[in-house]
């Protein structure tokens, strides 16, 4: 008999203020406009990761947004067995916008307990690869659920993952035109 442990959680919701795509697309670019944004060898991407540590605010993004991602956030967290979740809050949140070529190096999160990504423009082609934890196995003749190293979901527009923070996770080099994400990570 075998018994599987010790799952990775990740939680995907599709459809949220898809009519609003449009202007945060917008709003992203005018603040990329005027901050600083940066890129280096992990994150080979132009990002306000290090230069803001709020783009919702320097964006003018709405409240509602931030609410979609506390509602997600907490069904998620209820989820994992979570139940005081009154607390939660976002940590920081950035932007990044990348173009063909681009990649983000497999990284987690430290300092953090939840961490979300939510997708404004982009194509399902491109993916975001989470990562089982590194093993000393060789690769089996054979990958099934029971082996699997990484796991992959399409970057739709409108869509939101959460994952917890100590999770890896990054993505290949993009072929699309371009791709705007909103980061961002939580604490109780």
């Amino acid at each position: 008999m075998i018994t599987l442990w010790f799952p990775k959680a990740i939680y995907f919701q599709p459809n949220i203020l898809n009519n609003r795509l449009g202007i945060y697309e917008q709003r992203i670019k005018d603040a990329f406009s005027s901050v600083e944004t940066f890129r280096d060898g992990q994150k080979n991407v132009d990002s306000t990761h290090k230069s803001h540590k709020n783009i919702l605010k320097v964006a003018d993004l709405d409240w509602m947004l931030v609410e979609h991602f506390l509602l997600h956030a907490k069904q998620y967290l209820n989820a994992l067995g979570y139940k005081k979740t009154d607390n939660l809050h976002i940590q920081n949140c950035w932007a990044n916008i990348s173009y063909p070529g681009d990649y983000i190096f497999p990284h987690n999160h430290n300092g953090s307990m939840i961490s979300g990504v939510y997708y404004v423009k982009c194509s399902a082609d491109e993916k975001i690869k989470f990562f089982n934890s590194p093993t000393m196995l060789p690769d089996p003749e054979e990958w099934n659920e029971n082996n699997y190293q990484y796991c992959e979901y399409s970057c739709i527009p409108g869509s939101l993952l959460l994952f917890t923070s100590d999770i890896m996770h990054g993505t290949e080099k993009q072929v699309c035109e371009e791709k705007i994400a909103i980061s961002f990570n939580m604490s109780l």
